[in-house]
């Protein structure tokens, strides 16, 4: 994310709400089938929860699934998807009788299933930006999720993600100090750099000191990820 929050944010996506989805919701001939591909970057996913109406509030999912002759039938659309034109893989949520809040598996190339980018982003342009579109699409019985109960399910999943998006936030705000130090060496001002200014210098102290704090509140946090004590909470 120092280097390019695109880059960080299309890896991130692909495994902490793709992948994992698969990994915490799967059967285990689903993750036998997905997890190598996945792992290894052979096939990539994406992760299928916001739609037009449905952001922050994701629990006014419109997106529906229905059983028909032994295949579920998806209608609905997706919205503000990460990797949408080019992942292999798609955790879709959609709810079962109108209630039911169930991800399925959806491959890219299935009848019914499309995609197209949103342009003209504000930044991170680099990091594919789409929309989902699901009209009749089916896909086999087995393509459900068995593991996915209720809206804990995409939430346990973005808590996941969370971690990552903090260090890439984290990345982002070195690459904007390197950025200010850089300009405050160079540029001149009463025939000193303003980098010589005590008010500047100052300033940049407390830019390094709000950094490092950050930095050690997430290392903080992800060795207790790594005890499996981690919270939602944290």
């Amino acid at each position: 994310a120092r280097v390019d929050s695109s880059g960080a944010i299309t890896s991130a996506a692909h495994t902490s709400l793709g992948t994992m989805g698969s990994h915490l919701w799967g059967s285990d001939e689903q993750k036998a089938e997905w997890m190598p591909q996945l792992c290894s970057g052979r096939r990539l996913a994406a992760f299928g929860l916001t739609e037009p109406e449905a952001g922050s509030d994701a629990g006014n999912t419109r997106t529906t699934a229905r059983l028909e002759d032994g295949e579920w039938v998806i209608d609905g659309a997706k919205q503000f998807i990460t990797n949408a034109g080019f992942a292999d893989l798609f955790i879709i949520f959609a709810k079962v009788d109108g209630e039911k809040f169930t991800a399925f598996i959806v491959e890219r190339g299935t009848p019914g299933f499309e995609t197209a980018p949103i342009k003209m982003k504000m930044s991170m342009r680099a990091s594919y930006t789409g929309e989902i579109v699901l009209s009749d699409c089916k896909v086999p019985a087995e393509a459900l999720l068995p593991n996915s109960k209720g809206l804990g399910s995409p939430l346990a999943c973005l808590n996941q993600a969370r971690l990552g998006i903090a260090w890439g936030a984290i990345g982002a705000a070195k690459a904007c100090f390197h950025s200010t130090i850089e300009y405050a060496r160079s540029r001149v001002q009463f025939g000193k750099p303003i980098a010589s200014k005590q008010l500047i210098q100052a300033q940049l102290v407390d830019m390094a000191s709000e950094i490092a704090k950050a930095d050690l509140m997430n290392l903080h946090f992800s060795r207790l990820k790594d005890a499996g004590k981690l919270t939602p909470y944290h």
